[in-house]
């Protein structure tokens, strides 16, 4: 570990821990089979939609931090994958699972930069 990633590196990792126990609850709450009147299904239909989709975003951002994670490991951490520069400091403690710095990012977000 790269020592200068050290708080980046507890950031992520306790995100890390926060993520898989997030997704532990909603992955619980999927399993959960209900009875019931025509309401009721529609309601829990309604709620296990809702619990799919937070499982699906929790899933991406877990593997988001696992990644940064992996850039410490491998002294990439802190460099934009799409222009090589550093990110800045406020943006990785903003984000500390970002790969992009913020021009690419904004760029990304407008559909001008490639998928880096």
């Amino acid at each position: 570990m790269i020592h200068r990633w050290k708080k980046y590196q507890e950031l992520l990792e306790a995100r890390r821990r926060e993520l898989c126990e997030e997704l532990a609850r909603k992955r619980a709450q999927l399993a959960i089979e209900s009875g019931g009147d025509m309401l009721d299904r529609m309601r829990s239909f309604t709620e296990r939609e809702l619990a799919v989709r937070t499982v699906n975003r929790l899933t991406r951002l877990l593997a988001e931090v696992d990644l940064a994670l992996e850039r410490i490991r491998d002294d990439t951490y802190g460099t934009c994958r799409a222009c090589g520069r550093p990110i800045g400091a406020r943006r990785l403690t903003a984000v500390p699972w970002c790969s992009l710095c913020i021009e690419c990012q904004e760029a990304a977000d407008r559909g001008d930069l490639e998928a880096a």
